[in-house]
C-alpha cells in the first residue's frame, strides 16, 4: 500500500485521500472526481492505492477478525510518516467502507467524508450480490482475473473472503454506532439502483446513530458502477449542489 500524489499545489498540508474500490485499475474510477476537486479548491490531493487493486502488491494475509484494524494501523503510519493533515476521504466501494471504518475507530481526525456506492450495512436481498461481487467468478466474469492473479497472486483473494466475512445481513457494519464521532462531516451518495447498498436499508441504520452530520444523496437509476461512469453528470451536479449549500471545505 502506498501514496500517490497526484497534485501539490496546496499552500498547505491539508489533503483529500482517494480510496478506489477492490480490483479496480488505479483510479480508474477517480480520474473525473479527482479533476472536480482539483478545479475548485486548493488542497493536496492524494490517491491511495489499495491492497487487491492496481499495482499495489498484497502478499501479507489478514484473517476476517483482524483485516480492518491491521489496514487502519498501516495507513495510519504512512499519513503520520507522511506528516499529512487530512481534510477529507472519499471513497467507493472497499474504499468507502475503509474511510468509514476509519470514523468509527477514530484513526484521525478528519472534517469531511464522502462515501459512494458503499454504506453502513447490507440488507437481506443484497446479501447474494455481495457474495458474487467478493467471489472469483466475478473477477472472471469482468475479465479481471488473470491481471489480479499475476499482479496479486493469492492476497486478493483472502482480501475478498475478509471483505465478505465483514458484512452480514440486516447488521450494521459498526460494533457500536455511537462510535462514529460527531465532529467528522459524512455524506453517502447511494444510487436507487445499488446492488449492494440499498439507499432506504442505509436510511434506516442513519437514523439510529446519534449524529446530525450524517446525510444521504440517492441518484435515479444508479447501479454500484455508474457512479463516474453513466450517471457522472447527475452525480457531479448533485455533490457540487451538496457542498455549496452546506459549506464544505470552507
Amino acid at each position: 500500500m502506498r501514496l500517490i500524489y497526484l497534485n501539490e499545489f496546496g499552500t498547505h498540508r491539508e489533503s483529500i485521500l482517494f480510496l478506489n474500490g477492490g480490483g479496480q485499475i488505479p483510479f480508474s474510477l477517480h480520474n473525473k472526481l479527482v479533476k472536480f476537486f482539483i478545479n475548485k479548491y486548493d488542497f493536496n490531493y492524494i490517491a491511495v492505492e489499495l491492497p487487491g487493486h492496481g499495482k499495489s502488491k498484497f502478499q501479507k494475509i489478514y484473517d476476517q477478525e483482524t483485516f480492518i484494524i491491521s489496514f487502519e494501523q498501516t495507513f495510519r503510519k504512512i499519513i503520520t510518516d507522511a506528516d499529512i493533515i487530512v481534510k477529507a476521504m472519499i471513497g467507493f466501494s472497499l474504499g468507502g467502507l475503509l474511510a468509514l471504518k476509519t470514523i468509527e475507530l477514530d484513526i484521525f481526525p478528519v472534517d469531511y467524508l464522502i462515501v459512494y456506492g458503499c454504506g453502513f450495512g447490507i440488507g437481506e436481498n443484497e446479501k447474494s450480490t455481495f457474495d458474487y461481487y467478493t467471489s472469483e467468478q466475478f473477477f472472471h466474469d469482468m475479465r479481471w482475473y488473470s491481471i489480479m492473479k499475476e499482479n496479486h497472486k493469492n492476497g486478493w483473494l483472502n482480501l475478498l473472503k475478509s471483505m465478505n466475512n465483514l458484512m452480514n445481513v440486516n447488521s450494521p457494519i459498526f460494533s457500536d454506532l455511537s462510535k462514529i464521532n460527531s465532529y467528522s462531516e459524512i455524506l453517502l451518495v447511494l444510487g436507487d439502483n445499488e446492488e449492494l447498498f440499498q439507499p432506504d436499508y442505509n436510511k434506516s441504520i442513519i437514523r439510529e446513530i446519534p449524529s446530525n452530520n450524517i446525510h444521504l444523496i440517492r441518484l435515479k437509476e444508479t447501479s454500484h458502477f455508474d457512479y463516474t461512469s453513466v450517471s457522472w453528470e447527475i452525480f457531479c451536479s448533485k455533490l457540487k449542489e451538496f457542498i455549496e449549500i452546506h459549506n464544505w471545505f470552507r
